[in-house]
């Protein structure tokens, strides 16, 4: 058998190959292109672009068996690959629904548990001052967890939620699928939310008393 000349499906150069090769490599872009048995073993070939058209090739460098092969079809008069995209997983339904019940469950019993500690009398008056005192403390560590959460998801919102808190509880509530992350944020916050928000206050506006008090005294 003879030599024929081939179209590479990538860069639709001419390769001079044998009739009966079952695989080529292109020499100028060094794609593996590999022949069905239909293409290889004749010498009448059809034209070469119609044979362009018709060749389906898969790439063998790291490919395996099972991946999606590449198909070629004309676009502006010139054979180019048709790559196919490999499908995205999805969450099942089921997987979906466990994970809304199961952090409403976490959510309830936290909530029902931090709510009983701070409002239902269930501390005593010196260790319910001690929860008072630490809350402010304890927001904060949840709002580092929350800024974590949100730059995992997105860089750009981390940074804004890092500078503006309450940015980052609208990215977690409003737009992540952090579900179990949510429930225990939204716990944690009815036992602390409130007393952290007023120490918070507090300590602003003493910072803005001395901004004042420097400004007025002619720096």
């Amino acid at each position: 058998m003879g030599d024929t000349e081939r179209v590479c499906p990538a860069c639709g150069a001419r390769v001079r190959t044998s009739v009966a090769a079952l695989r080529y490599v292109c020499p100028k872009c060094s794609q593996h292109v590999q022949l069905q048995s239909s293409e290889a073993g004749s010498g009448d070939e059809p034209p070469m672009d119609v044979q362009a058209r018709r060749l389906k090739v898969r790439e063998t460098v790291g490919a395996k068996p099972d991946e999606p092969a590449l198909s070629v079809g004309r676009a502006g008069g010139r054979s180019k690959p048709i790559p196919i995209r490999p499908k995205q997983r999805r969450v099942s339904g089921a997987v979906f629904t466990f994970s809304h019940i199961a952090s409403w469950v976490i959510f309830f019993v936290l909530g029902g548990i931090m709510a009983g500690l701070r409002y239902g009398g269930w501390l005593d008056p010196a260790r319910l001052e001690m929860m008072r005192s630490a809350s402010f403390y304890v927001a904060a560590v949840v709002h580092v967890v929350v800024v974590l959460t949100v730059l995992h998801d997105s860089v750009l919102a981390g940074i804004i939620g890092l500078l503006l808190p309450p940015y980052a509880l609208y990215y977690l509530f409003a737009r992540s699928d952090r579900f179990f992350i949510r429930a225990l944020v939204a716990g944690i916050l009815i036992g602390v939310g409130q007393d952290a928000m007023a120490t918070f206050s507090a300590h602003w506006v003493r910072i803005v008393e001395l901004v004042h008090a420097y400004i007025r005294s002619g720096g």
